[in-house]
């Protein structure tokens, strides 16, 4: 298994090493191409739910007048009630 965290925005300082500068330009094209992207915008009373280890994931802006609600819940799957969470997605 291969784990990455990647981050490209304006508000965190990201600093990438020398030796990474092509790999980072190419997953910034990669992930910059609207053919490798699923873009939808979440309706009133729809929920998102995604797994931050196994996909990765952004949102587009919006405006200071818009309201914006975030109520986030973390699974670590380690509780002994874990298997319950059987939300149907392959493994």
């Amino acid at each position: 298994r291969i784990g990455m965290a990647f981050r490209s925005d304006h508000v965190a300082k990201t600093h990438v090493k020398p030796s990474a500068f092509k790999a980072f330009d190419l997953i910034l094209e990669f992930i910059n191409d609207p053919d490798n992207q699923l873009v939808f915008k979440l309706e009133k009373d729809q929920i998102l739910i995604a797994d931050n280890t196994a996909v990765l994931h952004g949102r587009t802006g919006f405006s200071g007048s818009t309201i914006r609600k975030l109520n986030r819940v973390t699974f670590d799957g380690r509780s002994k009630y874990a298997f319950h969470l059987d939300l149907g997605f392959a493994a």
